[in-house]
């Protein structure tokens, strides 16, 4: 699930996903989320803060702006069934725009024969807030 904290164009954005999975992630996985495009936010590491402590490699991800890409390496074995956030900042867009299709997919580290997580659609919450509709349904 992915949500966020303003729709404001040019303004601060902290983007929340909630991380749930059916198996084990062991250290040296790769979690990427996808579509969080337009952004204002440069290329390099960005800072992310997460409800299980120090479970991604720096307390931080990689990011990509052209195709809104964030990166995130386990340092901490994710179980099964256990949620984990990860909040981080980016700045909108100078211009609104519509929501885009957000999606997660990864690689499991499996020693010298990694295995790949298929792409899959994140669900958004879309909420009121400060009296507009779906003014929280991410990056739109």
């Amino acid at each position: 699930r992915v949500s966020h904290s303003s729709s404001l164009a040019g303004g601060s954005n902290e983007i929340t996903l909630t991380l749930q999975t059916d198996a084990s992630l062991p250290v040296g996985s790769i979690i990427t989320v996808t579509g969080l495009t337009h952004s204002q936010t440069v290329d390099g590491s960005l800072p992310v803060t997460s409800s299980i402590a120090s479970l991604f490699a720096s307390d931080a991800g990689t990011w990509g702006q052209t195709l809104g890409t964030l990166e995130l390496v386990l340092v901490a074995e994710l179980k099964p069934a256990t949620p984990a956030t990860v909040s981080f900042w980016v700045r909108n867009s100078a211009s609104l725009q519509t929501a885009k299709a957000i999606s997660i997919s990864g690689t499991v580290e499996c020693g010298g024969s990694d295995s790949t997580i298929a792409s899959a659609a994140m669900a958004k919450t879309a909420l009121t807030a400060g009296g507009v509709e779906n003014n929280l349904t991410p990056m739109e």
